[in-house]
């Protein structure tokens, strides 16, 4: 009986999703055609898919079963051509999920030309309303006709005396052929996993994929060959680095074969997310996207860890990639605690608004930056609803009240009144956040927030490095990393005035195409450069939702300044703490040119008793007078545990007298210093802690503290200490000499050093 599939006059739409372009998927596409329907193929899972009444999917994965069981009332074929363990899986999971509208068909070994019957069925199968979940399609392989047989030949007649010979030979060194003949195939499939490495660098998922396979059938092969050699191996204790390396491999592979999903998976959600006035099923999917990306980043975290674990450092280029592993591994981790945060942040079922401030930290200041201006950004329901952005000096013109400045701004930038382009004047992100938004009642009369976000220009452009060139149509201005800054400081300075809006304008075209063109930016790079501002404190963020705020406040993203206190349990613990903070007073960029270089030189006596010798150099590299640059006019603050006492401070040799001294949970010094240009400073301070090293097991613990804004700088570390005082371990790796240990770093975000002593 011939099987027929009714069609009604109106055309359908029908999509055939085949990420290898099979033959098969041409076939099918042909006959579908026959019967007068719309027919669409694609490589991928479109977002418009709502558009079609039934979907041909050809050997996908379960993400893609995951993904389309929100779609209601849409028909869905799963084909898997000779894979019948995964059909009969997806055949259960959908029987017991019910869905009548998803089917299952198998073909087994299927033939170039698949016989009109059969595709009738498969046709039928698909249409119907049957309870059936699965169609199954079995053929034979045709066997290839053997070879004759040659004729036989006579072998010449062998000497017995060589046969021997050979054999004796022959078996050890076959043996030794057996015992390596493994290494050829692990060493090229180590090889593709380097390929694969390369290929994620330059984001070609699809080489990924080709090299990964490889790779694995390759090591497979090994792996069989080594099973030969392993107990002879194992005897002479030769088995674990043959080990490792293959631990080494399926880890990696495992990490390849699962990043490229998750790289797809985070570039579609992101497109998604940027996209305005979703519909409920847009929605769903994005919430769906967020919980593979969740699973996915669990999944990845740990087998980076492991492989963390166990890649050696023997090699530089090893030890490259170890760092690049332990990056990952902790972009990863704050990831995985902030994705369940993002209901919150961004307002599911609900709206709030977020006070986003712009810190030029080329005019750095205690908080990271002069502020030029300043954005109120509205998120609704898992979307940017508005962003309105606004020149600081919209906002300072409407203040009426005098509001009194702290002593160093009306001292030095001979300020008489305080507004809010120089609110940023505490080394502590929530207290200028609060001081902003007295400053913003105050002058524009403006809501409440829900929390705030400062970003420097450094972190602009860190977003823009992910981006690439950005076009700006406003301004037919091509921007990107290397010139943002001056193109913002070229609008920002032609002819401005207090109350133009040149600079307001410039800034919110380049935040308008940032946001048009985010969804482009690659996905890993983009979080990667996010990741890197956080904690390099470019960008900090602050909540007013408590219970989030502790989770930014546990990964050092508030920017806010920590209270020395010992992390350890351990009763003889002495909490050193040290942040130096800079304010550019001199109505310039001069922060452009400055370099800095950091030493403490901490030393403990026979009795315990601890010195320190703080000492900071200042190079001023501008060319000469003319603004951008100019002279470095800095109101330097230091902070310091409040129980030391400062001996005494000198620049340059010689003796500063006037100093500011706050206490309060810190102690910190303030005094102005002057470096002109193509020229340097030196500044050192001798002071003294208050507690003093115990007999037994004791902890020194310093707390070395990144102001917000500043670039990286390179910090010098010594401590020196009597001989009845030895250090046991310590969190970071020192050179000793002697009765010393030195270290050297570049202060790229805050730092906790611990050193566990033993005093006689």
């Amino acid at each position: 009986m011939n099987l027929r599939t009714e069609q009604n006059n109106e055309k359908l739409k029908i999509l055939i999703i085949d990420k290898h372009g099979s033959e098969f998927s041409t076939v099918l596409k042909t006959r579908l055609e026959e019967y007068d329907n719309e027919v669409y193929v694609s490589p991928r899972l479109p977002q418009n898919i709502a558009m079609f009444e039934i979907c041909f999917l050809i050997n996908e994965s379960h993400r893609t079963l995951d993904l389309i069981t929100h779609f209601h009332g849409k028909r869905f074929v799963f084909i898997f051509l000779s894979a019948r363990g995964k059909a009969e899986e997806f055949s259960l999971i959908i029987h017991k999920s019910g869905k009548k509208t998803i089917k299952v068909i198998h073909i087994d070994n299927p033939p170039e030309t698949i016989p009109q019957e059969d595709l009738e069925k498969m046709l039928w199968f698909s249409f119907t309303q049957s309870n059936e979940t699965i169609l199954n399609f079995h053929y034979h392989k045709l066997k290839k006709p053997m070879p004759l047989p040659l004729p036989d030949t006579p072998h010449p007649r062998k000497r017995h005396l060589f046969s021997i010979k050979r054999f004796l030979i022959g078996i050890p060194l076959v043996l030794l052929i057996i015992h390596i003949l493994y290494i050829p195939p692990l060493a090229l499939g180590t090889y593709y996993v380097y390929l694969q490495a390369q290929a994620l660098k330059q984001q070609n998922l699809e080489e990924v994929l080709k090299y990964n396979q490889k790779s694995q059938s390759i090591l497979n092969t090994s792996k069989q060959l080594y099973t030969f050699a392993k107990p002879v191996m194992l005897v002479f204790s030769l088995a674990f680095f043959s080990d490792n390396i293959f631990q080494i491999n399926e880890s990696a592979n495992s990490i390849f074969s699962e990043a490229v999903p998750l790289m797809k998976t985070g570039q579609a959600y992101l497109s998604l997310f940027m996209k305005k006035h979703k519909t409920d099923d847009e929605q769903d999917l994005l919430l769906q996207q967020q919980k593979i990306l969740y699973n996915s980043i669990g999944d990845l975290h740990q087998d980076l860890s492991f492989l963390y674990q166990k890649l050696p450092e023997w090699h530089p280029y090893l030890k490259k990639a170890k760092q690049q592993i332990k990056t990952s591994v902790a972009i990863l981790d704050g990831a995985r605690k902030l994705i369940p945060q993002l209901d919150t942040i961004f307002a599911k079922n609900g709206e709030k608004k977020y006070l986003l401030m712009f810190a030029n930290n080329m005019e750095l200041r205690p908080g990271g930056g002069f502020i030029g201006s300043f954005a109120v950004v509205t998120v609704k329901d898992y979307g940017l609803d508005e962003m309105q952005v606004y020149d600081v000096y919209d906002a300072d013109g409407q203040l009426k009240a005098h509001i009194e400045p702290p002593d160093p701004i009306r001292k030095y930038l001979h300020q008489p009144h305080w507004f809010l382009r120089d609110s940023a004047f505490s080394p502590d992100y929530p207290e200028n956040y609060e001081q902003a938004k007295f400053f913003l009642s105050r002058e524009m009369n403006l809501p409440s927030f829900d929390g705030g976000i400062l970003l420097t220009t450094t972190a602009i452009q860190s977003v823009l490095e992910a981006m690439g060139d950005l076009y700006v149509p406003d301004y037919n201005e091509m921007v990107n990393r290397d010139n943002f800054y001056l193109k913002a400081q070229l609008y920002a300075e032609k002819d401005f005035f207090p109350g133009s809006t040149q600079k307001k304008h410039f800034l919110s075209s380049v935040m308008d195409q940032m946001l048009i063109q985010l969804e482009d930016a690659s996905f890993p790079k983009l979080v990667q450069m996010i990741d890197k501002s956080l904690n390099e404190k470019q960008l900090v963020l602050f909540f007013e939702d408590q219970s989030l705020q502790k989770i930014i406040d546990a990964q050092y993203w508030s920017g806010r300044m920590i209270t020395p206190a010992c992390t350890s349990d351990k009763q003889n613990c002495i909490s050193d703490y040290l942040m130096p903070v800079d304010a550019n007073l001199g109505v310039n960029k001069a922060n452009f040119f400055i370099n800095r270089n950091v030493t403490l030189n901490v030393s403990i006596d026979h009795n315990g008793r601890i010195r320190n010798k703080y000492v900071i150099e200042l190079r001023n590299d501008s060319q000469n007078y003319a603004f951008p640059g100019g002279v470095y006019k800095n109101y330097m603050q230091i902070a310091l545990p409040r129980e030391a006492e400062v001996k005494e401070i000198t620049k340059n040799g010689t003796l500063i007298e006037g100093y500011d001294e706050l206490n309060d949970t810190h102690k910190t010094i303030g005094f102005y210093v002057e470096v002109q240009p193509q020229s340097s400073i030196e500044i050192v301070m001798n002071y003294e802690l208050g507690s003093i090293v115990q007999n037994g097991r004791g902890i020194y613990q310093l707390i070395f503290q990144k102001q917000i804004g500043s670039s990286n700088y390179d910090f010098n570390f010594a401590l020196s200490f009597p001989k009845n005082i030895y250090v046991v371990n310590q969190n970071f790796s020192p050179l000793v000499k002697d009765n010393s240990i030195h270290y050297n770093t570049t202060i790229k975000a805050d730092k906790i050093f611990y050193i566990e002593l033993l005093k006689e």
